[in-house]
Formats: structure tokens, C-alpha cells, sequence
């Protein structure tokens, strides 16, 4: 057995919930198991899920003192940022309700604290919020009186209309604290290009138990497409998405409001039900597929072809990328919608450019801002000896 197939079966195992005893790691192991098991755990972000598998075996697992305790450390340092973004989402909530903001939960944060039977076991990347695109001016005040600022790469606007084309197309508003714990603020649920539309997301919104008078999150349907489409848009190069859906479907599969999935999916058909059957086939979850209809085969070989889905079970190492383009030419709304689309980012205004770079726009520097709004990676550092010009 190969370390990436044992943290397969382990993953599988939690996802469906299994009261089972959870896999055991074979009694003779080389050093290249052991030396692939951490690395895996510590890219892949999957260090305590695996470790809380570990400890149920009542023989305890087949590892060296330092795999052990290398595992034992990545879990406490997720658990340790785990704590810290709580305190933070905590601090951003008082500045909100004082602002009069509304905002709900979504993703990493949303999962944890829904979908798992203990916080700790799905460490978090940052708070992911969906916002109301009105909110524009009271989102910046209460994100500021906590601490966060915007990237000082992000151009000046004149008006907050303008701020809101720039985030819908442009990638989500980031903001960032001294600690580094970076805040999301998403005005639309799924990478449409407009805000919600006739905010359907927050119709279906819940409360969430256990964290103060206040709290909501997107419904577990709503986190379930947004589950798979991180995972398709990553190219299946991101397991803990998948992780995520495969508890909602195993946990919550009969309360899920089916019809609701079906309408809200539709305009990124076929993308959310090729990926929602593709997780339900690999950790064994029976009846998903009959919720809904099979895309075609034409239709289905082009998906995976795009996306490279068989990267998913090679626990592939690489940084995953997000592939606006492909998503956008392929699997999003009308001729027109993709041409609209399309012309926005090809032709961004020079003094955003300008901005970004920190010196004077020109066409090169046009045509590469264009390509890291494509892949959403317009965080990447900036060339060295160059400034950016902080408005």
C-alpha cells in the first residue's frame, strides 16, 4: 500500500462517517511511506483528520517516534490557527453588528463549524464571508476597526459601484491583519461575475449553533455546490473540498432540499454534477446520482479532459491553480455572457494597472495583469527593486 492510497481510504472513511474500525497503516513500512504520509498531510492540510484516524487504533499506528510527532505538530499549529481566526471572525462580527452589516459564513469556516464533528479536524485557511454589495461602505469601516486592511496592490475607487465591478471581476475582496489572517469578502456566492441574484443564498440561510447570538451561515446545499466547484475549479487538486461535501452528503443527504441544489446549479451545468458524482463514486455514497439527471458522455469526456480529474486520486503535489478561463468559456452562461465576461478582463483600466505594478501602464504589463486575473492570483508578490505605489 502507498501512502496516498492509505490517506484515500482514511479520508473515505471519515467522509461517510463509519463507526468501523478506520485503517490501519500496514506493520512493515519503508522510510518512503512514512516520508510521503507526512508530506502529504502537511500540503494537503489533512494532518489532524489523519491523526485523529491514528489514535482510534487500538495498536496505534505503524510509525517512527519522528512521523509521529511530525503529524502531532501540524495538527496543533492548524488548531492554534484555527483558534486565532475564530477570535478574529469574532472581533470582525461586533464591528459588523455596529456598522449594521449583514454577512454569512461560507466556506472553510462554514464547513468546520457545521459539517464536523469537532472544529479542530478541518483546519482553516481564512474567513470566507458572503456580503451584500450595498454594505460597501460599512464593510470597509468594521474591517478597518478590527484590524484589516485591503492589499495596498488593490487600486484607489471613486465610488463604491466602482469597487464592487472591480471584486465581482477581478477576484473577491482580500483584507489581511498584522497576524496575516486574511478575510474573503465574496458579494456573490458562485464566480458568476454579478452579485447575488435575488439573494436566493441568504433566503436559505441558517443559524450557527454554538458561536453567539447572531451568527449565520450559507445553507448546507449552497456549501455543497461551493464544496464542488472549489474542488473542479482547483482541477481536483484540493481534497479537503471534497472532504467537506462528502460529509454533507453522507451526514445531511436526506434533509437536503434537492430541488433547491438542481435550480441553483444549473447555470454551471455540468461542472457541480459531474464533480457531486465523481466524490459520491470515490468514498462509496450510494443514491446521489439518481438525484439527479447524467450529463452527456460528449459533454462529461470534455469536463475531464479540461479539468484533469485524474489528478484527484493522485493526491497531486503541485500548487493548485483556479482556472477562471476554462470555467468561464466552458461551463458559464450564454455566448453573450462569455463574450461580456471575457471583454472586462482583457481590457482592465491603466491606473489599476498602475497600481498594481507600482510604474506606469503599458501593454505588456496590461496583458499579464489580464493573465493573473484570469488564474485569480493577483497576490503575487511583486518583482524585485519595484515599488507599489500605495493609494
Amino acid at each position: 500500500m502507498r501512502a496516498d492510497e492509505f490517506i484515500l481510504l482514511t479520508l473515505a472513511h471519515f467522509a461517510r462517517g463509519d463507526e468501523g474500525p478506520p485503517p490501519v497503516i500496514p506493520a512493515r513500512v519503508d522510510a518512503d511511506f512514512e516520508r510521503d504520509l507526512v508530506r502529504y498531510c502537511e500540503w494537503h492540510d489533512l494532518a489532524p483528520l489523519v491523526l485523529a484516524s491514528l489514535q482510534k487504533l487500538a495498536l496505534g499506528p505503524h510509525l517512527s517516534e519522528f512521523g509521529l510527532q511530525h503529524l502531532k505538530t501540524l495538527a496543533r499549529m492548524a488548531s492554534n490557527r484555527g483558534d486565532m481566526l475564530l477570535g478574529a471572525l469574532d472581533e470582525l462580527a461586533v464591528g459588523f453588528r455596529r456598522e449594521g452589516v449583514s454577512f454569512l459564513l461560507a466556506d472553510d469556516l462554514a464547513a468546520a463549524l457545521t459539517v464536523y464533528p469537532v472544529p479542530d479536524l478541518r483546519p482553516l485557511d481564512g474567513i470566507d464571508l458572503l456580503v451584500r454589495d450595498w454594505d460597501w461602505r460599512g464593510i470597509i469601516e468594521a474591517c478597518g476597526g478590527a484590524g484589516f486592511a485591503r492589499s495596498p496592490r488593490d487600486p484607489a475607487f471613486s465610488s463604491a459601484g466602482e469597487a464592487l465591478y472591480y471584486y465581482q471581476h477581478f477576484g473577491p475582496l482580500t483584507m489581511k491583519n498584522a497576524a496575516g489572517i486574511r478575510v474573503r469578502l465574496r458579494f456573490r456566492l458562485y464566480d458568476l461575475g454579478e452579485p447575488e441574484a435575488g439573494e436566493t443564498a441568504w433566503g436559505h440561510r441558517s443559524d450557527l449553533a454554538g458561536r453567539g447570538a447572531g451568527l449565520e451561515r450559507i445553507s448546507l446545499e449552497d456549501l455543497l455546490i461551493r464544496s464542488c466547484m472549489q474542488l473542479a475549479m482547483s482541477r481536483f487538486e484540493r481534497i479537503l473540498p471534497a472532504v467537506d461535501a462528502g460529509r454533507i452528503l453522507t451526514q445531511h443527504g436526506n434533509q437536503l432540499d434537492w430541488e433547491y441544489i438542481e435550480s441553483k446549479s444549473r447555470p454551471i451545468y455540468p461542472a457541480f454534477y459531474i464533480t457531486c458524482q465523481k466524490i459520491a463514486r470515490w468514498l462509496n455514497i450510494p443514491g446521489v446520482s439518481a438525484r439527479f439527471f447524467e450529463p452527456g458522455r460528449v459533454r462529461t469526456k470534455l469536463f475531464e479532459v479540461l479539468w484533469r480529474t485524474r489528478r484527484f486520486k493522485r493526491l497531486s503535489r503541485r500548487r493548485p491553480h483556479r482556472h477562471r478561463l476554462r470555467f468561464y468559456v466552458f461551463e458559464n452562461g450564454g455566448l453573450r455572457d462569455r463574450l461580456d465576461f471575457l471583454a472586462t478582463l482583457v481590457t482592465p483600466r491603466p491606473d489599476w494597472v498602475a497600481t498594481f505594478y507600482g510604474r506606469p501602464c503599458k501593454p505588456w504589463l496590461r496583458a499579464m495583469y489580464t493573465y493573473l486575473a484570469f488564474k485569480e492570483d493577483l497576490e503575487r508578490p511583486v518583482p524585485r527593486g519595484r515599488k507599489v505605489v500605495h493609494r
